[in-house]
């Protein structure tokens, strides 16, 4: 599965600095939403990570849902 799998096509765009920091300093962290089963958007929080995976490179990401904290931001 590639981000471009569950992201909108706006979202995926913001995703390009984010992986060029990425080959910088081998982290990443950026909010965005994605797209559930169901149609809606979530908004995340994405932390992504350079890792080797046997032997080959290999990217991690650690999708939290941030919908809880957006709720509360706007009240």
């Amino acid at each position: 599965i590639l981000p471009k799998d569950f992201l909108p096509s706006v979202e995926y765009a913001k995703i390009i600095p984010a992986v060029e920091k990425l080959k910088d300093n081998g982290t990443s962290y950026f909010d965005t939403e994605i797209i559930h089963k169901n149609g809606s958007l979530v908004p995340v929080s994405v932390s992504v990570g350079a890792i080797t995976f046997e032997k080959k490179p290999a990217r991690i990401y650690i999708v939290r849902d941030i919908t809880a904290k957006r709720i509360a931001e706007a009240e």
